[in-house]
């Protein structure tokens, strides 16, 4: 099997072995570390299912199943109910996470025997027997070629009149994909496949991996040959879906302080505030600080802006960009910090200098900005308020908190 890179890992060619591997490690990620979790903590959860062998067979080894897995009926592929896993559920962890990488890994079990008998009295014959299953894995991010793996052995035999030829196929498992032999992992971080394929929405709250099983056989003794089965098989699927916690939805930039290096443009008369807040105002020397709380990966999010240290009762308008400006932007008093596509969310009251978005009736935060929870898009975020104050900064009549970003 090899693994050709599009937007997606696509699995593209058969994999064949016939020699026992080495178990990887049950549960631990092959793909690389994400580095898309500033800020937080990285952990992983992982999920496994084994196709359900029906009843017990005498001619099955433990854990390996029989019909309809098995054993006397002939090829072609025989059907097999699909692999159910869980997708990924961010109120399963006890706290707020993101999503923001799933690993496929799968394992194929096969053995069994299959006997060739010669009903010729009279003549000889020659045959080659060959047994085992195919595995056929299907599922969206695999690509239209799915995952396909051969477990067989092959042999070559000569059958005498009336005699009976078998091939004993050993307990053999293959991994895919197999890192031993350069094979890629099958990671999945794209925000948008993460989110349609991978994390709970609505009632579709399992990971369908549809599979089949066939037994391979090729003989050369005519009409008169009889091919008698008993091939067993299983496989396993895993899903291991790495998350990232955050103490807060977001992160701050662009603060007014004079410390942020990636802040280019001075608070306009020298009104520089304290460490993350925007330029100070009349009101408050620290600034008006931006921040945020709740949870932006749940449907729908809990993300409340937290507005403060702003002048008096004067009412304050919350905007969105879809762009940073990191450098910042002159803006009255203040510096501004999003860009592009500006949405103003709101123009909420204010109480002792404190506002909020959303208050209650409105929408929440994802929804008004246009940033659908697991879209992969980032929200930037800033508040204005007045600050008419004549002897402060003139003739400026307003300000500007630091900025905030989101991820959603």
């Amino acid at each position: 099997m090899t693994l050709a890179h599009l937007s997606l890992f696509v699995v593209t060619s058969l994999a064949t072995s016939t020699t026992p591997q080495a178990p990887p490690p049950s549960c631990l990620p092959t793909c690389p570390p994400s580095a898309a979790c500033t800020g937080g903590t990285l952990q992983t959860v992982c999920f496994e299912v084994a196709t359900d062998g029906g009843a017990a067979s005498s001619t099955c080894a433990a854990g390996l199943g029989s019909p309809p897995w098995d054993s006397a009926l002939p090829p072609p592929s025989l059907a097999a109910p699909p692999i159910l896993l869980p997708r990924f559920d961010p109120a399963s962890v006890p706290s707020c996470a993101r999503l923001i990488q799933a690993e496929l890994q799968f394992e194929c079990d096969v053995q069994g025997s299959l006997a060739y008998y010669n009903g010729s009295t009279l003549s000889g014959c020659n045959t080659i027997l060959t047994s085992g299953e195919t595995f056929h894995v299907a599922h969206p991010v695999l690509g239209p070629a799915g995952l396909d793996a051969t477990l067989q052995i092959t042999q070559f035999a000569t059958l005498a009149p009336g005699a009976t030829f078998t091939v004993v196929l050993p307990t053999t498992t293959l991994f895919e994909p197999d890192l031993a032999q350069g094979e890629l992992p099958v990671c999945i971080t794209d925000p948008v496949v993460l989110a349609s394929e991978f994390l709970v929405n609505g009632a579709n709250t399992t990971l369908r991996i549809d599979h089949a099983a066939q037994i391979v056989t090729n003989g050369g003794c005519g009409s008169g040959a009889q091919v008698i089965s008993s091939v067993c098989g299983a496989i396993r699927a895993r899903v291991l879906y790495t998350y990232c916690t955050a103490s807060a939805p977001g992160a701050s930039f662009c603060a007014g302080d004079g410390l942020d290096p990636a802040v280019t443009t001075p608070c306009p008369c020298g009104n520089v505030g304290a460490a993350g807040h925007g330029c100070a105002n009349s009101a408050n020397a620290a600034g008006a600080l931006l921040d945020a709380t709740g949870c932006s990966v749940t449907q729908p999010d809990t993300v409340a802006l937290l507005a403060s240290g702003m002048s008096g009762t004067t009412p304050v308008t919350f905007f969105k960009g879809d762009q940073s400006a990191a450098g910042g932007v002159p803006f009255f008093d203040g510096v501004r910090c999003v860009d592009g596509a500006l949405v103003r969310l709101a123009t909420n009251p204010s109480s002792a200098g404190t506002s909020s978005y959303p208050l209650p009736g409105q929408l929440a935060l994802s929804v008004r900005g246009n940033t659908p929870v697991g879209s992969g898009l980032t929200g930037y975020y800033q508040v204005s308020y007045r600050n008419a104050a004549l002897a402060f900064c003139p003739p400026a009549t307003a300000n500007v908190t630091n900025g905030y970003s989101i991820v959603w």
